[in-house]
């Protein structure tokens, strides 16, 4: 059928794509500014707490989830939700757990600290797995559920569908960046949330018995387990160990490891943006429980109703069938072309294309920074700039985007709920990933989690969760005829659901990681310069492991940056007010202040984008050992660790050693006083100036380069390091000399502490407060599925009549 859209429906979508439209255009202009990496794939790490919880939630919820999981709800019943409910335990995790260990690691991409923690090769590893694991997984099976809604919406072709959905999700996500991804995820998420809650209001509708109808209805079928989560260990589809074990490994992957969902907590501007996010996102997953999983339940009743009635209720739903097979993807669909009225159907409609494109561009957005940051610059061109790396990145995703279109015919050929199928397939060889990672953040020694035993454990687990793939696709059809009340009585090792195969993976993984870890050590005839290349990593794994990792000294730089943050806005406040006055009262001055102000922010923008390219083209020449219309002495300046510096040329001196600073401070002059009438602009000051403006610094680590390049972003979290620099700087020269970094260090934080007045005591107050916070949320997910699994809510002895008995 094709849907019969009203003038209302086409008034919301209407409406929608304004909203989109303006979004979009928002950060594309935003994104002319983005001239480093940095700005294009970490948004200059500026963003804040709501927009991260919403894009955590809005990248993970996908036409996988609402064509997937909803059909996976109608074919087997609510066990499907165990793994939105059990996530919310992962998304905190992500946050208080992993984030302040990437963040202390001064990483960009998890990959990259895998190299920090262990070696390269096993970067290399996670790099070629998640590309894989994306196009086989993250975008073609989006595109594949987007296939399923067009063709209930429009009777579109799979191909045709997939062709459009790519061409406008990179249209948008090639040329804005994270940016752009990040807040049209935020739009996308209200829609599809709004859309999915008010959804519910038509399952009550048509059960207005409510959810005790709904169940009475398909325990009269046959389906009693259908509200029952937790199942016994050999369920075919939902084992209790599996779920609460076993999927512990997948998600740790998933939601700590995979950089599509890394990507949104570094992007953040402080350790409290990032924590608060991850909160939100843990609330909002419990959205889809009741906006997914009960329509698709309710679409499988009234199937089940039209079949008992043998066609007098609801006669439309007797085909397609919705009792198995490829037809319960088109359960959630079917129900809202055929019960959803005027203006809900558009809107949900909406929601669906905006789960769709947020999932598909985060998953592109992820695959070129990974490409460009950990393959390209690392393997072919050392001394790429960061316009070649956006270039090198804008091409991975076109190439992803077609790769993945290709794989569409695969998971077709997989039949059935196709959630379920790419579930099967990344439970066998995530949890190797997820059991590395797991050692990796919580060991704190290299004795037990080494280089050589982290690359052992990632090829056993991958090599091994292949080949029991393959022997369990192989088995499919003996396995299934040994199937006895949903219980697997057939051989174990190739019949055994793919959640408890992955809880015994991950375990082996783990097994094998720490034995080869230890026997670097214990084998005696091993050189000590081999093992220690053996062991990778730093020999105190500092600021690598969560013990290590410094949550108060993040808290103090945030501090800086917000105090920093505030002191700009109020100064950019008074500089409009003294413009305003400058050009006088009202009448013609008004007139003459908007001519003014437009011709300015026109002139400004023009000379800011020459200035911007002339020090890009400045900082290629240094780094190719060119000329370079910057003074080399610009080029080396003592900066805070999360600034970047551009590297040396072969003409230029070598910076000064601290040493060399120490020995000279009694010849440092006094700054020189600036008249206030001739000070630069800001523009001015970053490229000409002051060498601290000129805000690049290059971090070598293990033989990797890290960029963290600022150039003209002008964002708040890299404005308050450099103001953090800087405040640093003019204490030592208020006292007549250049001290250390730890006594400047310790000088700033009392200066952060007298200015706010108790800062630190707030800044631990606030910590426990998120801590509880994040303990409730995880608390409330076991809370939620053991209720859901005791029939305490849904008692049997309480269940209503079916609904084909009450009419």
């Amino acid at each position: 059928m094709v849907m019969n859209f009203s003038a209302l429906d086409y008034g919301v979508f209407a409406v929608v794509a304004v909203a989109f439209a303006v979004t979009i255009w928002l950060s594309a202009r935003n994104r002319a500014k983005a001239v480093t990496t940095d700005e294009y794939f970490l948004t200059c790490r500026s963003m804040t707490w709501w927009t991260i919880g919403f894009s955590l939630y809005a990248s993970n919820i996908g036409t996988e989830h609402l064509v997937g999981q909803a059909g996976a709800a109608a074919g087997t019943g609510l066990g499907v939700a165990s793994y939105e409910i059990a996530a919310g335990t992962f998304v905190v995790l992500l946050g208080f757990l992993y984030y302040p260990v990437y963040r202390a690691a001064n990483v960009s991409t998890v990959p990259e600290y895998f190299e920090k923690r262990f070696n390269p090769l096993c970067r290399y590893l996670l790099v070629v797995y998640s590309l894989v694991s994306w196009v086989m997984v993250r975008v073609a099976a989006p595109l594949f559920g987007a296939s399923v809604i067009f063709d209930v919406i429009l009777k579109m072709d799979m191909w045709v569908s997939s062709v459009v959905v790519v061409v406008v999700t990179v249209a948008y996500g090639i040329f804005g960046g994270l940016a752009a991804v990040m807040y049209t995820d935020v739009l996308q998420a209200g829609i599809f949330t709004t859309a999915g809650l008010v959804g519910m209001f038509v399952v009550y509708r048509v059960f207005p018995g409510g959810l005790s109808e709904l169940q009475g209805t398909l325990a009269s079928a046959g389906q009693t387990e259908f509200f029952d989560i937790l199942r016994p260990w050999d369920d075919k589809t939902y084992p209790w160990t599996g779920l609460i074990f076993g999927s512990a490994f997948v998600s740790t992957w998933y939601w700590n490891a995979d950089q599509v969902m890394v990507q949104r907590v570094l992007a953040s501007r402080s350790l409290f943006d990032a924590q608060t996010g991850v909160i939100v996102g843990a609330l909002l997953k419990t959205v889809t429980v009741f906006a997914i999983h009960f329509p698709g339940m309710a679409a499988r009743a009234l199937y089940e109703t039209c079949v008992h009635s043998e066609g007098s209720m609801f006669e439309e739903w007797c085909t397609p069938s919705l009792a198995g097979g490829s037809g319960v993807n088109k359960a959630y669909p079917l129900l809202v072309a055929r019960h959803f009225p005027s203006g809900l159907l558009g809107l949900v409609v909406c929601g669906w294309i905006a789960a769709l494109m947020s999932s598909l561009d985060s998953v592109l957005n992820s695959s070129a920074h990974l490409v460009a940051h950990d393959f390209w610059k690392r393997t072919v061109r050392r001394s790429a700039s960061d316009r070649e790396l956006m270039w090198v990145g804008r091409i991975t995703v076109l190439l992803v985007a077609a790769v993945a279109l290709g794989w569409l015919p695969m998971i077709v050929a997989g039949g059935g709920a196709f959630y379920l199928f790419t579930q099967n397939a990344m439970s066998h060889v995530a949890p190797a990933v997820g059991a590395v990672l797991l050692l990796a953040v919580l060991v704190p020694c290299r004795r037990w989690s080494n280089g050589a035993g982290a690359v052992g454990g990632l090829l056993f687990g991958l090599v091994f969760g292949i080949c029991r793939f393959v022997v369990h696709v192989a088995a499919k059809d003996k396995c299934e005829a040994m199937i006895v009340d949903n219980r697997i009585k057939g051989p174990l090792f190739e019949c055994m659901n793919f959640n408890n195969f992955a809880l015994f993976s991950g375990l082996l993984s783990i097994l094998v990681t720490v034995l080869i870890s230890v026997s670097v050590d214990l084998i005696p005839c091993i050189p000590e310069r081999l093992r220690e290349r053996l062991r990778g990593g730093e020999p105190g794994l500092d600021g690598l492991t969560i013990w290590s990792a410094k949550l108060s000294q993040m808290d103090s730089e945030d501090a800086v940056a917000a105090a920093t943050r505030k002191e700009r806005k109020e100064k950019e406040k008074e500089e409009r007010e003294e413009k305003k006055k400058n050009l006088g009262g009202d009448g013609e001055g008004k007139e003459t202040e908007d001519d003014v102000e437009m011709g300015g922010m026109r002139g400004e923008e023009g000379e800011e984008e020459e200035r911007r390219e002339d020090a890009l083209e400045n900082a290629n020449r240094a780094e190719e050992g060119g000329n370079s219309d910057i003074p080399p002495p610009l080029l080396f300046v003592q900066s805070s660790p999360s600034s970047l510096s551009f590297p040396p040329s072969p003409d230029t001196p070598p910076p000064p050693t601290a040493a060399d600073t120490d020995s000279n401070t009694h010849n440092l002059a006094p700054p020189q006083q600036v008249n206030e009438d001739q000070q630069p602009s800001p523009i001015d000051s970053m490229i000409a100036a002051s060498p601290i403006s000129l805000n690049k610094k290059r971090e070598q680590s293990d033989g990797a380069t890290l960029w963290r390049g600022r150039s003209s972003c002008e964002t708040e979290a890299e404005e308050g390091r450099a103001a953090e620099r800087e405040r640093e700087m003019q204490l030592a020269a208020d006292k007549g000399g250049m001290k250390s970094l730890s006594e400047e260090k310790e000088g700033t934080e009392e200066v952060v502490g007298i200015e706010g007045g108790g800062a630190e005591k707030r800044q631990r107050l606030t910590r426990r407060i998120l801590l509880g916070a994040a303990i409730v949320v995880v608390l409330s997910r076991f809370a939620l599925l053991f209720t859901f699994n005791t029939w305490a809510a849904f008692p049997l002895d309480d269940v209503g009549a079916p609904i084909w008995e009450e009419q």
